[in-house]
């Protein structure tokens, strides 16, 4: 009499199944992570935005002026309104991070795309220190043209 053995190990049906709920994990992760890494570079201008107009005005007040032909954040960095590594992480994006003006600031980051500049400009909607956010070119205008 012939009698059949049990069947060992995993068959195909069921290891398709498992890749495929894995694919549909991982798509779903990697949604979860590009969502959370723009957020954070939302709330990283922000702050750096907010940072930049505080030391700004701090500057001023102490009866300051920024020096004739070098970067307002140069100054800012030399006496020490700024920490020295400013520079290297203002742009969570990447790009170069300008500012221009001798008492208000306008900030100008580059290579930002313009889904993550229309939020920082709905995040900063309603601050008192910002006239307005302009994004054009992939880049973020940030007019800091109110003083306290």
């Amino acid at each position: 009499m012939y009698k059949l053995n049990p069947q060992r190990g995993i068959g195909l049906l069921e290891l398709m199944l498992s890749l495929a709920i894995i694919a549909m994990l991982m798509v779903a992760a990697s949604k979860y992570y590009k969502n959370t890494q723009t957020a954070r570079r939302v709330q990283v201008a922000v702050e750096t935005i907010q940072a930049l107009y505080v030391a700004n005005e701090r500057f001023i007040q102490d009866g300051m002026t920024h020096t004739s032909g070098k970067d307002p954040i140069g100054d800012l960095t030399d006496n020490g309104y700024l920490p020295q590594k400013f520079t290297d992480d203002a742009n969570p994006w990447g790009g170069t991070l300008i500012a221009t003006g001798t008492t208000t600031l306008t900030a100008t980051f580059g290579t930002v795309p313009n889904n993550d500049c229309n939020n920082v400009s709905s995040k900063l909607s309603g601050k008192f220190f910002v006239a307005s956010v302009a994004c054009a070119d992939g880049n973020m205008t940030v007019d800091m043209s109110k003083s306290l």
